[in-house]
């Protein structure tokens, strides 16, 4: 399934803005300064990215990869709704196209870190992004 930049873009604010909303350790927004929240949402953000390093998934064979002889569909939208269990919806022009991933707030970092991962490869300038999806932490431990 294909995303275009400008629905790449929608998703990374989307789920930024999601992921905002539900700090998690449940921080009364009164009383932690926009710093603080800032500093909790870099740091779970970096451990979810270290979690992808650690679990490295191979790649799929070639062999595998070219049996597959269906055509690519174009995203046309996607919904994403959140709470104890994160959906993503992905639709397009056919509902047979379409597919949805459930899945928790840990993985949401991941799946953010890939789209602008992937859209930066691609020289898509994803702008605007929060500052915490950008700070990197160093351990004290």
């Amino acid at each position: 399934m294909w995303l275009t930049r400008n629905l790449c873009e929608k998703i990374c604010h989307s789920l930024a803005s999601s992921l905002e909303k539900t700090v998690v350790g449940n921080i009364n927004r009164e009383s932690k300064s926009a710093e603080d929240t800032c500093k909790l949402l870099a740091t779970e953000h970096q451990v979810a990215i270290n979690e992808i390093s650690k679990n490295k998934v191979e790649s799929v064979p070639a062999s595998i990869k070219t049996q597959f002889s269906t055509p690519v569909k174009l995203c046309s939208s996607v919904k994403i709704s959140f709470g104890k269990v994160w959906k993503l919806q992905f639709f397009c022009a056919g509902e047979e196209n379409s597919f949805e991933i459930k899945t928790d707030r840990q993985s949401i970092h991941q799946i953010l870190s890939a789209i602008v991962k992937q859209c930066s490869q691609a020289n898509w300038n994803i702008n605007n992004l929060p500052a915490w999806r950008r700070l990197k932490h160093s351990s004290t431990s």
